[in-house]
């Protein structure tokens, strides 16, 4: 139903990665720690891929408690795709990446590290549970920091130190790699070897705390890292070959960031990866007649953003850019009826890539206690899909 179209990747590396506080940039006045954030280094900065509005249309209100919920922040992030996007049968989403969460919630642990579930919720690649089997401890204190997959093995590093496991101490400055087939695991590097690989890359001698992301350099396979402190260097990206450098073009300034910000989650992708529209509300809460104004950022400057609703979500994977699946069930009566009137609020994105929209939601079937309305945006010179959104209407 949505225009199909052809997509040039951008040259150069492109990685996503996301922040241990709100941090800020050219384009996001607030990047939020949930968010994912998207850079090449081809191109000025970062902007964001996948921000809290894409968490809350999958979650909903899990809890119950009338919020929409997101998530508390992300500790590891892992370029993995599924099988459809391996034999090029969808472009990549969400779905395709792995992640740690950096606190425990409802059906999940801070030590698992996940995959979005397209029904909703969380998938489980790999649980807290077997981390502390394989490294031998009963509970407590397990918080997983940093990972990746490389040569066949998981690594990763912790939060905090452990103690008592199978390799005696574990500092959260060690590098541990893990043969998920055999539940053996091993120290790859020691917290005084990465403290070394920094002093190399730095020329100085500053202590560093824990390793806080972890990632494979897609052209050379080479291991990449980041670690907390010094405050300078707190976003850059290190190289463990030849005993350690800072990777070119990847340095704490190339992300443009705004205040002083700490990475807490890296990974980079063989192929590149489109920079979505991002759809956004100021609040996702509303009751009839009230006008609610949606905004778009990163659409095709020039161009025309069309906007859409559902009553149902349904993920479906896509060769559309942008997101990379639709989120709106093609079948919703409200999202044909939209469809086969025309009322779609196309509207003309400026020169940096903007556009908003308003609407209302005029009347509620009768004895309603309210709706939750999906929505998503499409770039129709490009094709790219922005992320979903929910929005909750009430009497």
């Amino acid at each position: 139903m949505i225009l199909l179209a052809l997509f040039l990747l951008p040259q150069g590396l492109t990685a996503l990665a996301s922040t241990s506080e709100l941090s800020r940039l050219p384009q996001d006045a607030v990047c939020q720690e949930d968010a994912w954030i998207r850079r090449n280094d081809a191109e000025a900065g970062a902007k964001v891929y996948w921000p809290r509005q894409g968490w809350q249309a999958l979650l909903g209100d899990e809890d119950g408690d009338g919020f929409f919920d997101s998530v508390p922040g992300v500790d590891a992030l892992v370029w993995a795709p599924t099988a459809i996007v391996q034999q090029g049968g969808a472009s990549p989403s969400p779905q395709d990446f792995l992640f740690s969460l950096t606190r425990s919630g409802l059906g999940y642990a801070d030590g698992d590290l996940l995959r979005i579930d397209p029904k909703g919720g969380f998938l489980m690649f790999y649980a807290e549970s077997d981390f502390l089997i394989a490294l031998g401890i009963s509970g407590g204190g397990f918080d997983l920091d940093a990972a990746t997959l490389f040569e066949g093995e998981l690594l990763f590093s912790v939060r905090d130190s452990l103690l008592g496991t199978t390799l005696g101490t574990i500092e959260d400055g060690d590098i541990l790699a893990l043969d998920i087939s055999t539940q053996q695991v091993r120290r790859l590097y020691s917290e005084a070897e990465v403290q070394a690989f920094v002093d190399q890359a730095t020329g100085q001698s500053h202590p560093i705390g824990a390793v806080t992301a972890l990632a494979v350099h897609p052209e050379t396979q080479s291991l990449l890292l980041c670690v907390q402190g010094p405050s300078s260097q707190d976003a850059t990206v290190f190289r463990v070959e030849s005993g350690g450098s800072r990777l070119p073009g990847w340095h704490e300034q190339d992300w443009l960031f705004q205040v002083s910000t700490e990475l807490d989650a890296l990974t980079f992708l063989p192929d590149g990866l489109d920079q979505p529209p991002v759809l956004s509300v100021s609040l996702p809460y509303y009751q009839v007649g009230d006008t609610i104004t949606h905004r778009v950022r990163f659409g095709t400057p020039g161009g025309v953003g069309c906007g859409f609703v559902a009553a149902q979500p349904l993920w479906r994977s896509t060769q559309l850019g942008g997101v990379g699946f639709e989120y709106l069930h093609p079948r919703d009566h409200i999202f044909l009826r939209q469809w086969d009137s025309g009322a779609t609020h196309a509207t003309l994105l400026d020169a940096s890539g903007s556009l908003s929209y308003s609407w209302s939601v005029s009347s509620l079937p009768s004895a309603s206690l309210g709706i939750h309305l999906w929505a998503q945006m499409v770039d129709m010179q490009s094709g790219a899909l922005s992320n979903p959104m929910i929005l909750s209407v009430k009497p």
